[in-house]
């Protein structure tokens, strides 16, 4: 297989993976959101108790705050938070459907989306490799006090080892690389949240 490169901004991918550590005296599954971008392959991974449609976006801001601007695109399996399973076309042929808040949510950023294939998870091969870089180099030998004690501790390995290893595909650091690609990302800071964007629009709805 031929490995898919792109150019600086043009995409990122994200998933997530599972955990289980030591919260406090509870074992417990921590599900890690992790979006990786194309280029440079710098990441950005946190923590949440659930995969529910309000982290997903919310991890997403605080992703696009992290790198300072938003992919053209971004690349997803077929998790249920971003389609709905699959309808046909006006041609017949079925696909997938997508979830309409999280199509709001890309036409608020800007950003394009796009599915791997049925069966094709290799196709996001950069953020699984993401999803096992963290679990395999940060979560071993650590316990942490609660899940903000985890998202601390994620947020400073992300900055003094993730960021600044050499990358085994690039072989390049990720934060040099990505010195190159932050200048291609549309804009992010400042720009207005979805979330409370939709509050505020409820709000007044009522």
């Amino acid at each position: 297989q031929r490995r898919f490169e792109t150019a600086p901004g043009e995409q990122a991918q994200v998933d997530w993976g599972q955990v289980r550590v030591w919260l406090g005296d509870e074992r417990v599954r921590v599900h890690v959101f992790v979006m990786t971008l194309g280029f440079s392959r710098r990441g950005y991974a946190e923590g949440y108790l659930h995969e529910r449609l309000d982290n997903l976006l919310s991890a997403h801001e605080r992703a696009f705050a992290h790198f300072g601007g938003v992919c053209q695109a971004m690349l997803y399996d077929r998790m249920r938070t971003v389609t709905l399973g699959t309808a046909e076309d006006d041609a017949g042929v079925r696909r997938a459907r997508l979830n309409d808040t999280f199509v709001a949510f890309a036409g608020h950023w800007g950003f394009r989306i796009r599915l791997c294939q049925p069966y094709r998870a290799q196709t996001k091969g950069k953020v699984e490799s993401g999803v096992k870089y963290v679990k395999r180099n940060f979560i071993p030998g650590r316990r942490f006090r609660d899940l903000e004690d985890f998202n601390a501790q994620l947020a400073a390995w992300q900055a003094e080892i993730a960021d600044v290893r050499i990358h085994g595909t690039t072989h390049q650091r990720p934060i040099e690389r990505f010195a190159e690609e932050a200048k291609a990302l549309m804009p992010g800071p400042g720009h207005r949240s979805f979330l409370q964007a939709t509050v505020r629009e409820r709000v007044v709805a009522e």
